[in-house]
C-alpha cells in the first residue's frame, strides 16, 4: 500500500514502523494505534496522510502478542469475546521507542489506549475513545498533552464522565459526527453489548481485573443492547488530520 510513499520499513517489537522518502523531521514519530478490529483502513489512510508529509509513522499492534485478531464487543452466542487477559496488560505493556517524540493517534480503543498511556507520548490525540472504565490514578493525571476528538452521534464510547472527573483534562474538541468517522466507506450498524460500567472511579485491583470478557463483564456490570451507526466522514476526518499536522 505504501511502496511509493516510503523508503524503507522496519517492524521493532510491536511496531512496524515507515519511514518516507523525504523525511521532513528524524525526531517525530507518528505512532497510530488500531480499534478493536486491528489494524485496518482508519490507521492506513491516517498512515498514508502523514506519510505524504514526509514523517515517520509507525503502526502499533498491540493485539498480536497476545495471539488476538478483534474484539467483537458482542452479545450473539457466536460472536462473544472471552479473553483470558486484562485490558491492562493489553494495552499498557507496550515496547516503544523512547528516543524518538512520539505523536500518538488512536480511534476508538486505541483511543483509550492513548489515554493509559498518555505520559508516554510527546503529543497524544485520541478519537472517540472506549473508556473501559477509569480508577483514581488516571483522573489524576496531567492530559495537558492530549486532544480528544469526540463523536456527538456515538452511542457507543462514553467519554464525557471520564472528562468530567479529570483535575488537568485533556482538550476537547467535539465533532458532529458518528463513531467511526475516521473509517473510510464505513456506514453499518451493528449490534453491541454495550456494558454498564460505573459512572465514577473504580479501585486499582477491580480495574486490573477487567478483561474481554462477554462472561466476566456480563456477570460484573450487566449490559444493554444497543445498535451503534459507524459512519466515515470525509470532511471531518481531513479537518481533524489538518489540525494534527498543523500543530506538530
Amino acid at each position: 500500500m505504501f511502496n511509493d510513499l516510503i523508503s524503507k520499513s522496519v517492524i521493532r517489537d510491536n511496531i512496524h514502523i515507515l519511514i518516507p522518502k523525504n523525511v521532513v523531521d528524524t525526531e517525530i514519530l507518528i505512532l497510530i494505534s488500531h480499534g478493536s478490529s486491528g489494524i485496518g483502513n482508519s490507521e492506513y489512510k491516517i498512515a498514508e496522510f502523514f506519510l505524504k508529509k514526509g514523517y515517520r509513522v509507525g503502526l502499533l499492534d498491540y493485539f498480536s502478542k497476545w495471539n488476538i485478531n478483534h474484539f467483537w464487543w458482542s452479545y450473539h452466542e457466536d460472536y462473544t469475546d472471552e479473553i483470558n487477559i486484562s485490558f491492562e496488560n493489553i494495552l499498557s505493556q507496550l515496547y516503544l521507542p523512547y528516543k524518538d517524540k512520539i505523536v500518538h493517534i488512536g480511534c476508538s480503543l486505541g483511543g483509550f489506549l492513548g489515554l493509559l498511556n498518555s505520559e508516554k507520548f510527546y503529543k497524544n490525540y485520541c478519537f472517540y475513545p472506549g473508556v473501559i472504565g477509569f480508577t483514581e490514578k488516571l483522573i489524576k493525571k496531567d492530559y495537558s498533552n492530549t486532544t480528544v476528538f469526540e463523536a456527538l452521534k456515538d452511542n457507543w464510547c462514553d467519554y464525557e464522565v471520564f472528562h468530567n472527573y479529570c483535575i488537568k483534562p485533556p482538550k476537547r474538541v467535539q465533532i458532529n459526527a458518528h463513531h467511526g468517522f475516521m473509517s473510510p466507506n464505513k456506514d453499518r450498524i451493528i449490534d453491541i453489548a454495550k456494558y454498564q460500567m460505573p459512572l465514577f472511579p473504580i479501585s486499582d485491583v477491580e480495574f486490573y481485573n477487567l478483561k474481554p470478557s462477554h462472561i466476566y463483564l456480563n456477570f460484573k456490570y450487566g449490559f444493554k443492547k444497543e445498535k451503534v451507526r459507524l459512519k466515515y466522514d470525509k470532511n471531518y476526518a481531513i479537518i481533524c488530520l489538518n489540525q494534527i499536522a498543523e500543530n506538530l
